[in-house]
């Protein structure tokens, strides 16, 4: 995960992937930071077809931090406008026919 302005709170994005062994299954921003710690994505050796396409995908996401706004005597951040959405899948693996490139080792 990254966060170019930092994460106002902690974020936290539960990690899908078909076919695959996470080394996480979360991936989590501290509030400050830009980038949560990196997940190592590993075909699994059971999963079937090896030639078959991998994907990963965020699952969920956390939601905004419980805030009272506009009361006045909330000390917690309030914010509005912040929607936290996850992107479409993305192609970890791919068997090199589909790809159209050459497999590079």
């Amino acid at each position: 995960l990254r966060m170019p302005h930092g994460a106002p709170f902690a974020v936290r994005a539960e990690i899908s992937a078909p076919g695959a062994t996470l080394s996480a299954e979360s991936a989590v921003i501290a509030a400050g930071e830009t980038l949560g710690a990196p997940i190592s994505v590993m075909r699994s050796a059971d999963a079937g077809d090896a030639d078959a396409a991998v994907t990963a995908e965020i699952a969920s996401v956390s939601g905004l931090p419980a805030a009272d706004c506009g009361d006045g005597f909330n000390e917690q951040p309030c914010f509005r406008g912040f929607e936290l959405t996850a992107g479409g899948p993305v192609t970890l693996f791919e068997p090199p026919a589909a790809a159209g490139v050459p497999t590079m080792r």
